[in-house]
């Protein structure tokens, strides 16, 4: 009979120490260690306020002879960016009156997504 008592006692012990171990262990999330999405723009902030000698980029130069200008027939085609959308219709004359408008010339934009494309999953946030 103390041998059933012992065996049983064993058991129960090790199920109750099976769930306090179980109980510490913390459940991690498939990305854990991973930063989110607000603090790697937080360093992107914070890498942005002073160039590196290799960000430094020449102007573009609204000539033929750039390649980074892309013409069609007199025109020069560029992209623009900006937060409201709604704000600035395709196709109408507008006037800025809030909110940042970046312009870059549709040659430098398409170089920049060649080098930059691979990983990119999600091209809303990346360019935001």
């Amino acid at each position: 009979m103390k041998r059933v008592w012992r065996g049983y006692l064993c058991v129960v012990l090790i199920i109750v120490l099976a769930m306090a171990l179980a109980a510490c262990h913390e459940e991690q999330a498939p990305n854990a260690g991973a930063p989110d999405n607000d603090a790697l723009y937080e360093a992107a902030v914070r890498d942005a306020v002073f160039a590196q000698e290799d960000e430094i980029l020449p102007l573009v130069n609204v000539t033929h002879q750039d390649e980074r200008v892309i013409w069609h027939d007199d025109k020069v085609l560029v992209l623009f960016m900006h937060k409201y959308p709604d704000s600035y219709p395709a196709g109408e004359d507008i006037q800025l009156r809030w909110g940042n408008v970046w312009c870059v010339s549709a040659g430098e934009a398409y170089r920049w997504v060649q080098a930059n494309e691979q990983g990119v999953t999600d091209w809303t946030l990346r360019l935001h």
